[in-house]
């Protein structure tokens, strides 16, 4: 009797178009990751597991794995943030690992450039000067860039911030005692541009400049070594 009953609903599924769910089935997650770029320090992710059983999400981009919970509203989404490796290389590949319950899926990420945000510039006041002199430096660099360096140059010294709002900042610094004179460039970085300005030094009052070299032998003319650079000048905002 008992195998007869068992039949019957067997057959009666057929005729409905019954089909009884694997047990255990997986569950397939599924990972969205930002874009990540160098020298940026952190970044939010997650994970959609309907179970809700997320596993760590592990790669070299993170100083450590990743913890996912989720928040009401949307309780199959699992958040977390990335902190990211100090100095990640734009090109380089990193494998990132992630899952629900007992799936785990990978998948290739590649980091990318910096993304600068607004105009950069750099202004000097004034843009040339003897030893010892003061000097005034504007840089024009949303700070939301990543990464965003102060003034550098191989004629200032003392290089200090002075304030400012988050696109401008003001810099002060002095012209180092020991400087030959001649042009320098003055370089800051802001996200992935890199923008130089030239400070030129001048002699101490009563410097004579060196005659220029000799013609060479034979009718040939002297050759002279370029100044490389981006602008000229003082610089500008623009």
């Amino acid at each position: 009797m008992r195998a007869r009953t068992l039949g019957v609903l067997a057959a009666a599924a057929v005729l409905t178009g019954l089909t009884a769910a694997p047990a255990g089935a997986a569950t397939e997650p599924e990972l969205h990751l930002p874009v990540i770029r160098s020298g940026v320090e952190h970044a939010g992710l997650n994970v959609v597991c309907p179970d809700q059983d997320w596993q760590l999400v592990k790669s070299s981009l993170f100083t450590a794995p990743v913890t996912l919970k989720s928040y009401p509203g949307s309780p199959t989404w699992g958040y977390g943030t990335g902190y990211l490796v100090k100095d990640l290389k734009a090109g380089s590949k990193h494998t990132v690992s992630y899952g629900c319950g007992p799936v785990t899926r990978t998948t290739q990420v590649t980091v990318q450039p910096p993304e600068t945000i607004g105009e950069v510039g750099l202004k000097l006041d004034p843009s040339s000067g003897r030893p010892g002199d003061a000097v005034k430096l504007v840089r024009r660099c949303d700070k939301r860039n990543k990464p965003n360096t102060e003034p550098v140059s191989a004629a200032l010294d003392s290089v200090w911030y002075q304030g400012g709002n988050p696109q401008d900042s003001n810099f002060s610094a002095k012209v180092k005692a020991d400087v030959k004179p001649g042009r320098y460039p003055v370089t800051i970085r802001c996200g992935a541009v890199s923008k130089s300005v030239f400070f030129t030094v001048l002699g101490s009052p009563g410097h004579q400049q060196p005659p220029p070299p000799p013609p060479a032998t034979g009718g040939g003319q002297v050759k002279v070594k370029p100044v490389g650079g981006v602008e000229t000048g003082g610089g500008d905002l623009g």
